[in-house]
């Protein structure tokens, strides 16, 4: 499984990749959606494509005891979800970072595997390879539906999870040099950690996250951890005061983040 057409194309095995949203309402964009290929032979071709990846989370293995044809038409009915509000989201399931999370919304039937899917494997942040067995146990295959349905929380969930990566491709744009600090797996540990620390006032403004986020990689320690954020988020109300609070951190406290003090 590969993520779109331009990894595939670095890839050495990608004479044999189908888009799999070929011949559905999203075959406008299959370039950019989940391909698959294969079947793979050995465990030494699926080295070559993790190195092939270089580093990039769009990849990852299934294991089916099927066709490819007929495992590329169980992977179509993953491809479109729609929410509460009857909006459709086309599924970039073979990203690697959120693949997880998807996952985890197939024992509340929200992401339903065939029994074509027997496992699925992909390699998590650290590079470790991770494996879901799917539970296939008292469970009939029904006709698949044009789409998946989400509810609110399910919605949140895959929004929550997909958030630390979004505020870090924009940090990458705006200040590439506060990421080279830390790897990139600490880098959305911090910062997945940062957002947690926001009080349910202080969230859903996309300054107030990406400016307090620049703050947790530039420290050593959680800000909520440092007397002086601590004290910023308890007697905060709101977004514009700890906008407010943040235009005004003390010398003392920069001057820790720079010694290593703090």
């Amino acid at each position: 499984m590969a993520f779109d057409s331009k990894l595939v194309q670095r890839m050495r095995h990608a004479s044999k990749g189908t888009p799999i949203a070929v011949r559905t309402p999203l075959s406008a964009l299959a370039e950019h959606l989940p391909y698959l290929y294969g079947p793979l032979k050995n465990r030494g071709t699926v080295e070559t494509l993790l190195q092939d990846a270089e580093g990039s989370p769009m990849v990852s293995f299934i294991a089916s005891n099927v066709a490819l044809d007929s495992l590329v038409e169980a992977l179509k009915a993953l491809l479109l979800v729609k929410t509460n509000d009857g909006n459709r989201w086309p599924l970039r399931y073979a990203d690697t970072r959120i693949l997880p999370e998807l996952l985890a919304l197939s024992s509340e039937g929200a992401f339903p595997l065939s029994s074509a899917i027997a496992s699925w494997w992909w390699p998590d942040r650290m590079g470790d390879l991770k494996v879901f067995v799917a539970d296939h146990c008292n469970q009939e295959d029904v006709a698949p539906a044009d789409h998946l349905f989400f509810n609110d929380a399910q919605f949140g969930r895959m929004l929550t999870a997909a958030q630390p990566d979004a505020i870090i491709d924009q940090l990458y744009q705006a200040c590439p040099d506060i990421l080279d600090r830390w790897l990139p797996h600490q880098n959305f540990a911090k910062v997945r950690s940062a957002l947690k620390e926001l009080p349910a006032a202080c969230r859903g403004s996309a300054e107030l996250e990406i400016r307090w986020c620049s703050l947790a990689l530039t420290f050593n320690e959680p800000l909520s951890n440092i007397d002086w954020f601590s004290n910023a988020l308890q007697v905060s109300n709101s977004i514009g005061e700890l906008l407010a609070r943040l235009d005004e951190i003390p010398d003392d406290v920069w001057e820790g983040a720079a010694n290593g003090v703090v």
